[in-house]
């Protein structure tokens, strides 16, 4: 059976068919752009190897900051970053490799987010040593997850993690270190408990030990120690 089909209408189907098909690259085009907008974000990427020298790198922001570097050796520096409006992630490590002790021999990483500031500082490395950091921030929630292990060297550390309260930042721990050590240091903080930090006062239990305190009337108010050869008689010093 012989199908015809006028030059007319088939300019009509032709058409028809053109337009479907601008519809769906227009869409597929706009889902691109959607996804790469969203999904993608910005990325820093940073990676040096220094086989015998020196070498200092810095960055700075306001979840993560870090200061590393050697006076004389050898050792690898990565980093990474990716964000976007909501949220950021950064990756680092760090490896020496004969350090010399210096107070240039160092790597000091900061990490702030949902109300809690870490802050690990390891100086005057000698030998060898080696780093990992990663960190997640979130609009409720900051996670972190560092590693230090001092292998064959001697290092210093100084850790301090500190919450912001009312009153004022509040350690809630601390740690110090000398010599060959491994550390491990991890944080999954949410934005439920940044709230109960902040609200929450450091110095509440000293108030309620003092109330109670006041309240017990078996409790002096003071204790006076009277000198050598005098009493207390009626709250007057007599001479014995």
């Amino acid at each position: 059976m012989d199908i015809s089909i006028s030059p007319r209408r088939a300019f009509q189907i032709g058409f028809i068919i053109c337009t479907l098909l601008a519809g769906v690259y227009l869409a597929l085009f706009m889902l691109s752009i959607g996804l790469s907008g969203t999904g993608a974000g910005d990325t820093a990427e940073l990676e040096i190897y220094i086989g015998q020298g020196s070498l200092r790198v810095e960055h700075e922001g306001n979840e993560f900051r870090d200061d590393s570097g050697f006076s004389d050796g050898s050792g690898t520096y990565r980093y990474d970053r990716a964000w976007d409006e909501s949220n950021e992630s950064v990756s680092k490590n760090f490896v020496v490799e004969g350090g010399k002790g210096t107070i240039y021999d160092r790597d000091i990483t900061f990490i702030s987010g949902s109300g809690t500031n870490r802050l690990y500082r390891v100086t005057n490395i000698e030998g060898d040593y080696e780093s990992s950091v990663e960190t997640t921030f979130e609009f409720n929630m900051s996670e972190s997850t560092v590693t230090i292990n001092v292998g064959d060297g001697i290092a210093k550390l100084d850790l301090r993690v500190m919450r912001k309260s009312d009153h004022g930042p509040a350690t809630i721990e601390e740690v110090q270190a000398y010599g060959n050590f491994t550390m491990r240091s991890y944080y999954n903080l949410s934005a439920e408990e940044q709230k109960a930090a902040v609200n929450q006062d450091p110095l509440a239990f000293c108030f309620a030990l003092d109330q109670d305190n006041i309240l017990d009337d078996t409790v002096p108010d003071a204790i006076y120690i009277a000198p050598v050869g005098y009493k207390m008689i009626d709250g007057k010093l007599v001479k014995e």
